[in-house]
């Protein structure tokens, strides 16, 4: 709806605000329809969507352990995280997993880059 893309923290990219960049990363826990909805509104047509997961157990261990987060360990966040995936999976988004360790995902990352 206009009313989100309005919020959208992608709308000053959408404007042009960006527009000098070769690579803009846009980062948010955001359905995959609302950052489609952006693009094709401000005529955004060359962009790659990548999910960013890790396993419920992994990230629940991250969350104690590194953010200090605990509260954040809740079904609703799993339910999330997982809705996110499947819908990555069935738009056919690449997804990075960073539940093994850091070097293979920054690898698979770095594919996307001109050298």
């Amino acid at each position: 709806s206009s009313n989100k893309l309005k919020s959208s923290p992608s709308l000053k990219f959408c404007r042009g605000f960006y527009k000098d960049k070769t690579i803009v990363f846009i980062e948010g826990q955001t359905e995959l329809t609302f950052i489609k909805e952006a693009f094709k509104q401000y005529n955004i047509d060359h962009y790659v969507i990548l999910l960013v997961n890790v396993c419920p157990e992994e990230r629940h261990r991250r969350l104690i352990m590194y953010r200090d987060q605990a509260d954040l360990i809740n079904d609703d966040m799993d339910n999330w995280a997982n809705y996110l995936l499947n819908q990555a999976i069935s738009e056919g988004c690449d997804v990075i997993n960073t539940s093994q360790n850091v070097e293979s995902s920054v690898a698979f990352l770095e594919t996307f880059f001109p050298k």
